[in-house]
């Protein structure tokens, strides 16, 4: 059979091809293979992936080619514009339009991006399937399913013009895209509905408004990124995760991300780190055998990496005074425990000597030194190579190198991509599965790790599913939530500082009295930005703004030692929001006389602090008021026949309940002892446009503790009778 040079189509072939005897199929099959073009250099290159990475199962087909990204520019300077500059869109596509044939050559050649269409339209188009099989209405034609697949079906009901397809960037956020469809039915369905529908009455409005019940559109959030090496590198600095069971192929990946970082990257640090006090060697030699203890010279240089796990309960080895020295001569590798293990296996596999573990690198026994080494904590990660993230191990027996835990996952896109002034390259495009999320890995529950993940320069993360990498300039992660790039000229806003607070609050603390400790290394950089002092969690530039935090719950009870001033959002356990105050209150505003924070060290101001040393002296409006027993709502007590406030030691059988007069949020779950019946309560003004303030109980003659915060005060001309300035202390 001549099969080179022949113009047969494909039915034919396919024809000729079944009526041959087995071994002639055989021997044409071999000729076909063996004279097909062999790919160019140039093709083999563009192809070449590392196993493992999503890249390498990237589709691309001359359907989805046709959906071109290209990069936008940013109006204005980013590093002078305010703080909405960096919500400007980043990215763009064309606004592609997949015809009823352009889907049908999708689905004949199984294209990724016109499968994701139907998976996103499967909702709407059910709805339209049910209306016609309720109507008894049939589609025009009906085509083998076995021809075009599953959704074969569907195409039937979308009109001619088919799917208008869109990839844009709402926000700006590195990494974070959505893909937006529109799709109109079937003219002639819609029609065939209409005749049989109830609602036609002849008019071209009402014909209108149930054509529109039949219009889909609707926005799918998808992640972005590039591989190392192309073209768009410069202008997306995500790069593809990493899913594998080989560790490695994870080793191979991590060298070359770090190698990048060094070498590639001008916004991260380059400068070789001081060594901390103590670092693990875990020497020059693989596989380890033993590890030791090693005390640095003060202001000795070197590369180390640094350890972010989850301690899980009492540690099997810790350094104290009386293991030093036995660590110090050395520690069989054997005997650690399994995430430390993998940690030093980790950072000999990346030519590193050194690393640093907190449970092993601080005198666990004694305070002085407790204390001190969790001052120099922003040091320690910012000082570090890397930090090694063993973010899916819940404690420090369960190890990070073991298998991930992979899930079914859509095959990613690749699509053309055009920078601003760079040659034509292109990005990879995923599905976002709500499935899994890197918030819950174990280690994004404890609240220790977030300022080790924020101070870090460069981070590896052993995620649940992924091994993944950020830095000053990369991540391959598509949602961080805090733990956003480094180089965001916007990161020392006040309104990310209170971000971190509510990620940080939302986390899980072993130890009540670290509140404010395990972000004091934050706070630290944050005060580098920052003028003003810094009050026990909250910054002076901005204080009265940076009291109307709110807990987000307020049943969880009061923790039993004082750890902070009542005003502190570090007073109490669980999560904070502040609620929205300017900076600017306008004509009034209350004026802080005094605000005294004792530090139960000098040598960190960022640190613990002595609650029964601090307060606040403050002058301002307030008004008594009762609570009512759900927390939730305040009132006042009025004369029966007039409008006048009754003070609760005038009260008589002619006083009543004025009813709600403000809601409320309380900071904890607390019993308070009621005056003849009542809960009485002061609130004291913060702004008063809105009326909004701070839930006070008085404990002395001028002596006040906050418990609550007003979130509104909605009868302003009842309230403002009662009002009246004084100068309080809050402790």
């Amino acid at each position: 059979m001549e099969v080179d040079g022949s113009r047969l189509d494909v039915q034919h072939f396919l024809a000729l091809f079944d009526s041959l005897p087995q071994q002639d199929k055989a021997e044409a099959l071999d000729h076909i293979l063996t004279t097909q073009k062999k790919p160019t250099e140039k093709e083999t290159e563009s192809v070449a992936t590392t196993p493992g990475s999503r890249s390498s199962e990237a589709h691309s087909c001359h359907v989805c080619k046709q959906l071109r990204v290209e990069q936008m520019p940013l109006v204005g300077d980013i590093d002078t514009e305010d703080y909405r500059a960096s919500f400007q869109p980043r990215y763009r596509s064309n606004r592609l339009s997949m015809t009823k044939e352009l889907l049908a050559q999708g689905l004949t050649r199984k294209c990724l991006l016109v499968s994701w269409v139907f998976d996103f339209l499967a909702q709407s188009l059910t709805k339209l399937k049910n209306d016609v099989a309720q109507k008894g209405v049939l589609p025009a034609t009906s085509a083998p399913q076995d021809r075009l697949g599953e959704y074969i079906d569907d195409l039937e009901y979308i009109s001619a013009e088919g799917v208008k397809v869109t990839l844009f960037i709402p926000y700006g956020y590195d990494g974070k895209a959505a893909l937006k469809l529109f799709y109109e039915p079937s003219d002639y369905i819609v029609d065939k509905l209409w005749d049989a529908s109830d609602e036609r009455n002849g008019t071209a409005r009402s014909y209108l408004s149930f054509t529109q019940g039949y219009i889909g559109a609707m926005s799918v959030d998808v992640h972005i990124s590039t591989t190392s090496g192309n073209p768009s590198m410069t202008s997306i600095p995500v790069r593809p995760t990493l899913k594998t069971e080989d560790s490695k192929v994870s080793f191979t990946h991590a060298l070359t991300w770090l190698n990048e970082c060094e070498t590639k990257h001008t916004q991260c640090s380059k400068a070789t780190g001081i060594l901390p006090t103590r670092v693990i060697d875990v020497g020059t030699k693989f596989p380890i055998r033993s590890v030791r203890l090693y005390w640095s010279e003060e202001g000795e240089e070197g590369k180390y990496a640094s350890l972010s796990y989850c301690w899980g309960g009492l540690q099997p080895l810790t350094t104290t005074r009386a293991t030093a020295q036995d660590f110090t001569d050395g520690i069989v590798f054997s005997k650690l425990p399994k995430t430390l293990q993998d940690a030093m296996i980790v950072t000999s596999q990346l030519g590193l000597r050194y690393i640093w573990v907190d449970a092993l690198c601080i005198m666990q026994d004694d305070p002085e030194d407790v204390s001190r080494e969790i001052s120099r904590m922003a040091q320690i990660f910012q000082g570090a190579f890397v930090t090694i993230s063993a973010a899916k191990s819940a404690s420090v027996h369960d190890g990070f190198l073991s298998t991930y835990r992979l899930q079914h996952r859509d095959s990613p896109l690749k699509l053309p991509f055009q920078p601003l002034d760079a040659t034509p390259g292109s990005i990879i495009v995923e599905r976002v599965h709500r499935a899994y999320n890197h918030a819950h890995d174990p280690i994004n529950l404890r609240a220790w790790t977030l300022q080790e993940q924020l101070l870090s320069t460069r981070m590896l993360v052993f995620g649940a599913t992924e091994l993944y990498w950020t830095c000053a300039t990369n991540t391959t992660a598509g949602d961080l939530g805090t733990l956003q790039r480094k180089s965001d000229p916007y990161r020392f806003s006040i309104e990310i500082w209170r971000s971190v607070v509510r990620d940080y609050t939302a986390r899980f603390l072993t130890y009540p009295a670290d509140k404010l400790p395990a972000i004091a290394g934050v706070a630290a950089q944050y005060g580098t930005a920052f003028y003003g002092r810094y009050l026990a969690g909250l910054w002076e530039f901005g204080f009265l703004s940076e009291l109307m935090w709110s807990s987000v719950r307020g049943d969880i009870s009061r923790p039993l030692g004082a750890r902070a001033p009542s005003w502190s959002w570090a007073a109490v356990d669980g999560e904070v929001q502040h609620v929205w105050c300017p900076f600017d209150l306008g004509g009034y505003a209350p004026r802080v006389l005094e605000c005294f924070v004792s530090h139960v060290s000098s040598a960190s101001v960022y640190g613990a602090v002595d609650a029964g040393r601090c307060s606040l002296l403050i002058t301002g409006d307030m008004a008594r008021v009762c609570w009512r027993p759900s927390r939730r709502y305040v009132y006042v007590l009025r004369e029966r026949r007039g409008s006048r406030n009754v003070p609760l030691d005038q009260m008589s059988e002619e006083s009543e309940d004025s009813g709600d007069v403000g809601r409320t949020q309380a900071d904890a779950l607390e019993e308070f002892e009621p005056t003849d019946g009542h809960v009485v309560v002061w609130v004291f003004l913060v702004m008063k446009n809105p009326m909004r303030g701070l839930l006070l109980v008085q404990i002395g003659e001028d002596t006040f503790r906050r418990v609550g915060l007003v979130v509104r005060i909605w009868d302003e001309k009842l309230m403002g009778e009662g009002f009246e300035s004084r100068t309080v202390t809050i402790l």
